[in-house]
This record gives C-alpha cells, sequence and structure tokens, in this order.
C-alpha cells in the first residue's frame, strides 16, 4: 500500500514520524514511543506528501491523526480514475467555497468518484473538444470529411462543454460531476484497537495470495498453503504486512524460515502492553534485526530494567539528581546544572541505552547486547 503523507507526531514533550496510511500496529507503537494511550490524540504536522500534494494547503489539525489516517487510506486504495475524480470534486468545491476545507469534506468526495465522468489523459480544451467530436457528442459534424474535421476549432468546442457541463482537468484527466456526492456523516475517530493476531503475512506463489495469522496451528499453516494450492513453503514469496512490533518487518521478510517466524509470534502473544513497551526499548537498544535473536531476547527481559518516563538526557539527569539529592536539595540544583549534558554523560559512562520507549538498563551493569544464537536453533525448518 503507498503512503500518501508524512507525519510528525508531538505529545508529551516527545516527537516522533510517522507515514500514513499506518495500520493499528503502527499506530499504538507511535503512541508508545509518545509515552501516550490509544484514547490519546497527539498533535501532528504534515512533513511531506508523497501523494496527493495538492491538499497541503487544506489538511490542517483540526482533525484528530485517526481520521487523516483513515482518510490516507481510502486515498492510498484509488486508482487513477478514482484519483482523477477526487481531485476534480476537491477542485470544484475549491472553487466554489470561501470556508476552510474540513476532513469530512475529503472523506465525501473520497467516497464520491463514481459521481464523476472521467476522461483520462484529456488536459486541456483541444484534446477535451477533439475527444467529444470524435465519439459523436458533437452532432453537427458527424458527416464531415476527415480533412473538414481536422479544420474544426477543437479548443472552442472542449471549452464551450466544458463550461456548459461545469467540469475542469485534472493531472489525471478530464472530469464532469453526474451524481449526487455520497454525504459522509461518519467520524472516523476511532482509536487504534489491538489486533487479533501478533504477526500477519501475505503468502504468494507468484498468482494468487492469501493472509496468514502468527501465532498459528499445523492445520491452520496447513490451510493457508491449500487455500493458494501449494504442498510446500519453500517455493512461496512470504512478505510481513504487520507486526506487533513494526521495526521487526523487516527481520520477518528475511527470515530462513517460518517456524522461526511463528515462534517469535508465540512469544509475543504472551506481552500484555507494558511488557511489550518493554520488549521494544530492549529490542531497540540491542539493536537486534533477526528473528531468532529477537525470540531469545523476549526469553531474557528479566535481565534488563526500562524506565518509560525517562526519554532524553535531561530527563535521565534530573532522575539522578533526584536518587543522589533529596527533597529541596535536588530542586535547587536543578537550575544550575547543564542537565543535557550531565544526561549524555551518564548514557556514556553507565552503560545506559535511550530509545523511543524509555531508558534501557542491564540489571548486571553490563554493556547492552544482542543475545548469541544457540546451536539447538540451527536447521530448524517448516516441514
Amino acid at each position: 500500500m503507498d503512503k500518501v503523507f508524512r507525519v510528525e507526531l508531538t505529545g508529551n514533550h516527545r516527537f516522533y514520524n510517522l507515514s500514513l496510511p499506518a495500520t493499528d500496529y503502527e499506530l499504538l507503537d507511535a503512541l508508545d514511543r509518545l509515552g501516550m494511550t490509544g484514547q490519546d490524540k497527539p498533535q501532528w504536522e504534515i512533513i511531506e506528501h508523497t501523494h496527493f500534494q495538492y491538499l497541503e494547503l487544506h489538511l490542517v489539525n483540526e482533525c484528530s491523526i485517526y481520521e487523516l489516517n483513515a482518510l490516507s487510506y481510502r486515498l492510498s486504495s484509488m486508482d487513477r480514475r478514482q484519483e482523477a475524480a477526487f481531485e476534480g470534486l476537491f477542485r470544484t468545491a475549491l472553487n466554489q467555497r470561501k470556508g476552510p476545507m474540513s476532513v469530512a469534506d475529503l472523506f465525501t468526495y473520497a467516497n464520491s468518484t463514481e459521481c464523476c465522468h472521467v476522461i483520462s489523459g484529456v488536459i486541456d480544451d483541444a484534446g477535451l473538444g477533439r475527444f467529444y467530436a470524435e465519439n459523436g457528442f458533437v452532432p453537427e459534424v458527424e458527416n464531415i470529411s476527415d480533412a473538414a474535421f481536422e479544420l474544426l476549432d477543437f479548443a472552442k468546442i472542449g471549452k464551450s462543454a466544458r463550461i456548459s457541463e461545469h467540469g475542469l482537468f485534472t493531472n489525471h484527466g478530464y472530469v464532469v460531476q453526474n451524481a449526487d456526492l455520497n454525504l459522509d456523516a461518519r467520524t472516523h475517530d476511532d482509536p487504534p484497537q489491538k489486533p487479533d493476531y501478533e504477526i500477519l503475512l501475505r503468502l504468494s506463489n507468484g498468482s494468487h495470495t492469501t493472509q496468514l495469522e502468527l501465532p498459528a496451528t499445523s492445520s491452520e499453516m496447513d490451510h493457508a498453503l491449500d487455500k493458494i494450492g501449494m504442498e510446500n513453503w519453500e517455493e512461496l514469496e512470504i512478505c510481513c504486512v504487520d507486526c506487533a512490533v513494526p521495526s521487526l518487518k523487516k527481520a520477518i521478510n528475511e527470515a530462513v524460515s517460518l517456524a522461526h517466524v511463528n515462534r517469535l509470534a508465540e512469544r509475543l502473544s504472551r506481552f500484555d502492553r507494558e511488557l511489550m513497551i518493554k520488549y521494544k526499548a530492549i529490542l531497540t537498544a540491542a539493536d537486534v534485526e533477526d528473528v531468532i535473536e529477537a525470540s531469545l531476547l523476549a526469553d531474557r527481559m528479566t535481565e534488563y530494567s526500562v524506565e518509560t518516563e525517562l526519554y532524553d538526557p535531561p530527563s535521565i539527569a534530573k532522575a539522578e539528581l533526584r536518587t543522589i539529592c533529596f527533597g529541596r536539595t535536588s530542586e535547587a540544583l536543578l537550575p544550575h546544572v547543564n542537565l543535557y549534558a550531565y544526561g549524555e554523560a551518564l548514557l556514556q559512562n553507565e552503560n545506559f541505552a535511550l530509545t523511543d520507549y524509555g531508558l534501557v538498563v542491564r540489571l548486571n551493569g553490563e554493556p547492552i547486547q544482542s543475545p548469541k544464537e544457540p546451536s539447538c536453533w540451527c536447521g530448524m525448518e517448516m516441514k
């Protein structure tokens, strides 16, 4: 699915960049990085329009990030004809209105693309006039010779048609509305919900695709194979569509065995939200990019401490000062200390690791490292 916008999210003095549309897991992960819950609504600002650039000046954060994400899903699913119709409806409304464009308006236009007639590739009056003349929309020229036909003023014909039917040109072609809009009264403001799976895979044999939710039983895996008419996994293309830990999607795509991926999903299914945040923090600190090591790390959570309220050097410095000094003494010191420099020094000297999710500390004081793959994992494959 193509990304439409890239936004900067802000909340609790933290920042995180996210591409939209985002899955529920990607939204939940962004909230975890901001120290927020699914009921919170972080502020957003679009920092890149990868598509639909003409919306740049008309999307303001009077809507929530969840509404913007829902709109992104709708826009990203459009084909070229629908994109042309949407742009036509948008620009027509823009020419007629005086006030700002709301996200509800944009949903209405996105859901009304079938209310338009689109002539792809026609981008000016001359092209429109020729198209209408060649396709029987101008009865007066039906029986003239080819030579006389080429002498027609196609631009004048096109302009006359465009004005009379209130059409306009877009980047993809000519658009004219020929039916009433489908008004959209929904809010699209639903917060993200945890999916029923931990990992969602797309399986493809080149001509057919299906999806597989993990963790899965052997029978569920066999059923997925049957759905696309395959007998083994070796000939399948496997792609991670979604994951409870979005940073692991690349590692899952590069995994040598589906059994390893399913085993990771089983471990992730044991985590509540608090443990999941801790796991993602440790995973980031250890710089794990392998499915097997990610599974091993899930079994060694007790070796680490994660402080989610410590998210930058000044917050680390304040916490340390309040630990070594008491009460009003620490508060009196704070204005006179370079908190950023002190926090950076603590990170460097104490083997701390700072992640978007919080501060990670290995309880034995040793540097944080990726766990090593035990020999018993080698060679295990899905049968």
